[in-house]
């Protein structure tokens, strides 16, 4: 029994360390993403919609930086209703995008170089984007419906403040 414990413990940290890694890992892409869509601002033959779907793309990949920090390291950031919300929309958002920004990029990515737009491939960008955005939503899911002891505090307040 005691050496269940013990294990069950250890793999427990172990993910969160898996997890805390991912978290680093999404945070660099963030930063290479922020240099992109500089960089791409003074490529003037730039479609502005793919532009403004780099931007959407950054700051969803933001906001789920936040909720992955905050999965990662049990911390309460706003509250459980705003997190299920941001859910819902971003599966939304990702899967629209994921068939939009596929069929603009390649075009833009000729425009600013024939080598980039050749050297993309439509499979293999979709299972990239998985491979970062599945763990995202699952981090997600997990922040927002599976981490109890993160939202408990608030579960007491809103019953207090029901009782008064």
């Amino acid at each position: 029994m005691e050496l269940e414990k013990k294990q069950t413990k250890h793999n427990n940290k172990l993910k969160k360390i898996k997890w805390k890694v991912f978290f680093y890992l999404i945070l660099v892409s963030n930063i290479f993403s922020i240099s992109l869509i500089v960089g791409y601002l003074g490529v003037d033959n730039i479609n502005k919609f793919f532009l403004l779907m780099l931007v959407i793309d950054l700051i969803t990949t933001s906001v789920l930086l936040i909720s992955l920090y905050a999965f990662c390291w049990h911390k309460k950031i706003v509250n459980q209703k705003f997190w299920k919300i941001i859910f819902i929309l971003f599966l939304i958002i990702e899967f629209i995008g994921l068939f939009i920004n596929q069929d603009l990029s390649n075009k833009e990515l000729s425009k600013i170089s024939v080598d980039m737009a050749s050297a993309s491939n439509p499979i293999v960008d979709i299972v990239v984007y998985m491979i970062f955005a599945v763990p995202m939503f699952i981090a997600l899911y997990l922040y927002v419906f599976k981490s109890p002891n993160i939202w408990k505090v608030e579960e007491n307040k809103q019953e207090k403040q029901e009782l008064s």
